[in-house]
């Protein structure tokens, strides 16, 4: 349902973004709605205003939920295309990122966290 959700409506994202961060440990356990919500984050990390709350929801869910296996690599190239989109936007400058480090770094950690748990 929340992949569904309009896509031009950024505060509403970045409410479903933090809603399915609180879930985490809930979609954990329920593998098959969690994979089609992780490419909605990775596409949250591209709009302005929900940027910080999809990279916080990442992290929860990379933190809390075992059954992602290698699909949580999908989760960082989301910050791949965010910044490949933002710098052919911006004419190859970066300096106005829609990322912040912080927000980065919480992609980057739960990623971490979570591919170096052994693949259920």
């Amino acid at each position: 349902l929340i992949p569904q959700l309009p896509g031009d409506v950024p505060l509403l994202r970045a409410t479903a973004c933090q809603t399915v961060g609180k879930y985490a440990s809930w979609l954990g356990m329920q593998p098959s709605h969690l994979q089609p919500l992780l490419p909605y984050l990775a596409q949250g990390l591209s709009i302005p205003k929900c940027a910080s709350a999809s990279a916080v929801a990442i992290r929860e869910i990379c933190e809390r939920c075992d059954s992602l296996g290698e699909s949580v690599l999908q989760l960082y190239d989301g910050i791949v295309a965010a910044r490949e989109q933002h710098m052919s936007a911006a004419g190859g400058g970066g300096e106005d990122f829609i990322l912040d480090l912080k927000n980065e770094l919480d992609v980057l950690e739960g990623v971490c966290k979570a591919v170096s748990r052994p693949f259920v």
